[in-house]
């Protein structure tokens, strides 16, 4: 997965007043019998207001689930996510149902405002069989 913003390039940014969105060291895994799978790991960038962002990478590479990690639909393994200053790992379902939609992400499967809200209210309950790695 790469990430292609309208940014420029050059050593690490400083998070700023004008920092839209905060990613720092994204990882999610998931476990599949006992290997464990590294769906997004080590991502980070900074959106600040004005610039675009867009996740570019082949089928499979972790693009939407990166998404859905951004919008809590799908918690991080670790990292961490802030919004206009906000970590929106430690805000509650409410806060996040409140925010959904500032927080939609566009693309080929988008998701509509109300099965976003659907998949927030979700994520609090696990899936048949599934683990969460620690």
């Amino acid at each position: 997965m790469s990430v292609v913003s309208t940014a420029t390039t050059g050593g690490p940014r400083s998070v700023g007043a004008d920092t839209v969105l905060s990613v720092d060291h994204l990882v999610v895994e998931f476990k599949s019998g006992k290997q464990r799978v590294h769906a997004v790991s080590d991502v980070s960038f900074q959106v600040r207001r004005g610039e675009t962002l867009g996740l570019v990478g082949e089928s499979g590479c972790g693009k939407s689930t990166a998404g859905r990690a951004l919008v809590q639909v799908q918690p991080p393994t670790s990292g961490s996510v802030s919004y206009m200053g906000q970590d929106l790992s430690a805000l509650s379902k409410a806060d996040l149902l409140a925010r959904a939609a500032e927080l939609d992400i566009p693309g080929r499967s988008k998701m509509s405002k109300p099965e976003l809200i659907k998949a927030i209210r979700a994520a609090g309950r696990p899936k048949r069989g599934a683990r969460k790695i620690s």
